[in-house]
């Protein structure tokens, strides 16, 4: 019988968890996008992964919010470290080409993002994202995974880029400050740490809608005053209400989903958060197995992983 050291253990089970993350996204894309654009109360709650919905998707496919989360992911590890100008690149050519689409052609783009590449295009300025507080989206947090797990050993850093990973496309203070928060929990909970980590992680923020959603206020809403929307807090806000009072990836996920709207988004953050915890072993199989490029985005998921455990040779820290 092989024993396994606690440092190898910890290992194994922190790759399992950033794994988790960026899966957990994907498939949160893929199940929320069945119902986006559909208003809440208009349809039956879905209690499976069944592809369809407005863009007629195949099981298992996904939308904008797993494209640029691949293409930010490439650019860390095949840039070694964070590259703006890089990553605006890689968009791009997802928006012009298909680049890391799942149907080989651009498709479900946000107004934010498309308006912001087009500005990098023209200007070259990678830093594009308006910083006007009507334009605060959901577009950077839905694509956040990669930053945590590859900073995962370095929580000032995940907090640091995970902000400017923002200003790429969505620079209002509202993004930044939920990207930075955000990008700190999924560390966290990538090493260790309990549901309760919203509340108690060593981040300072900016803002108040931030600052309200880290003192746990959402908390005493019922799940008929949350949304769907496309705005970054009311987003952040019924994904985090998913994740703290649901007791499996499916349940976090599939309440996220069934919030309409924007559900493909709602369900990709809730899935980040959700697969950080639970991990990639804790998502179903059998979603898994439907999962679109499901290997590939693995291997990602790994290499970012990979990349933080070199530069500290090996250790990981307990949350």
């Amino acid at each position: 019988m092989v024993e396994f050291s606690g440092q190898e253990q910890r290992i194994a089970q922190s790759q399992n968890k950033s794994r988790g993350c960026l899966i957990g996204l994907a498939v949160g894309d893929a199940i929320g996008t069945t119902l986006e654009f559909r208003p809440r109360g208009t349809f039956k709650p879905i209690t499976d992964m069944v592809g369809g919905g407005h863009f007629c998707l195949k099981k298992g496919h996904w939308t904008d919010d797993t494209s640029m989360a691949l293409c930010l992911g490439h650019s860390l590890v095949e840039s070694d470290g964070f590259n703006a100008r890089d990553q605006m690149l890689r968009y791009c050519d997802w928006l012009d080409n298909g680049y890391m689409s799942s149907i080989g052609t651009c498709f479900d783009v946000g107004v934010s993002v498309s308006s912001s590449l087009r500005r990098f295009q023209k200007t070259g300025e990678p830093f594009a994202g308006s910083r006007a507080r009507w334009s605060s989206g959901n577009g950077s947090i839905m694509r956040l995974a990669p930053i945590p797990i590859f900073y995962h050993q370095f929580p000032y850093q995940a907090v640091h880029y995970g902000g400017e990973s923002s200003r790429t496309t969505h620079g209002s203070e509202l993004c930044i400050d939920a990207c930075c928060y955000l990008s700190l929990l999924l560390t966290c909970l990538i090493s260790g740490a309990d549901k309760l980590a919203f509340s108690t992680i060593d981040y300072q923020p900016h803002t108040k809608e931030i600052h309200e959603i880290k003192s746990g206020a959402f908390l005493t809403k019922p799940y008929e005053e949350l949304t769907g929307s496309g705005y970054v807090i009311e987003s952040l806000e019924s994904a985090l209400w998913c994740f703290v009072n649901t007791a499996s990836f499916e349940e976090c996920v599939l309440a996220a989903a069934n919030l309409g709207n924007d559900a493909d988004t709602t369900a990709a953050v809730a899935g980040q958060l959700a697969g950080a915890y639970y991990g990639h072993l804790g998502i179903r199989r059998d979603w898994l197995k439907a999962l679109h490029r499901h290997d590939e985005i693995c291997s990602l998921a790994d290499a970012l992983y990979c990349w933080s455990l070199q530069k500290t040779g090996g250790i990981v820290d307990e949350f």
